[in-house]
């Protein structure tokens, strides 16, 4: 349940959300994750929108994503990742950075997955990506 209302969410968040979990899925089809490993997170204003915990990426939905604030708020009621603290830390110590991906994929190099479907985060920052 999202303590947000529909007036703070705009056409963007909305878009970004659909994109993020479209990004999970993509990494899951591609093999770069695996059970319920890797996560992913985006930036939109101050809120973060980050994997839930326990939940395969294959599986993510944009209302499936968790929302924090950058004071470490939870905005919604499902658990966010547990490597949630990593994302929130780069994010403070880089404003300019806009998502973060952690495929848990260590044979994958970054510009191989940097140039597949991930490039679908239309976003003004930079990518992260760790592997």
């Amino acid at each position: 349940m999202t303590i947000l209302n529909d007036a703070q969410i705009d056409e963007s968040f909305a878009q970004l959300k659909e994109e993020l979990s479209r990004v999970c899925i993509a990494l899951y089809i591609r093999r770069m994750v695996y059970g319920s490993g890797g996560n992913v997170s985006a930036r939109w204003r101050d809120i973060i929108l980050i994997t839930p915990t326990g939940q395969m990426l294959g599986d993510i939905t944009p209302d499936s994503l968790c929302l924090l604030d950058l004071d470490e708020t939870p905005l919604t009621n499902d658990r966010p990742t547990s490597k949630w603290c990593l994302h929130l830390a780069v994010y403070q110590q880089n404003p300019q950075l806009s998502a973060i991906v952690c495929s848990m994929f260590f044979q994958a190099l970054p510009t191989e997955v940097a140039s597949t479907r991930l490039r679908a985060l239309k976003l003004n920052g930079t990518l992260a990506i760790f592997s």
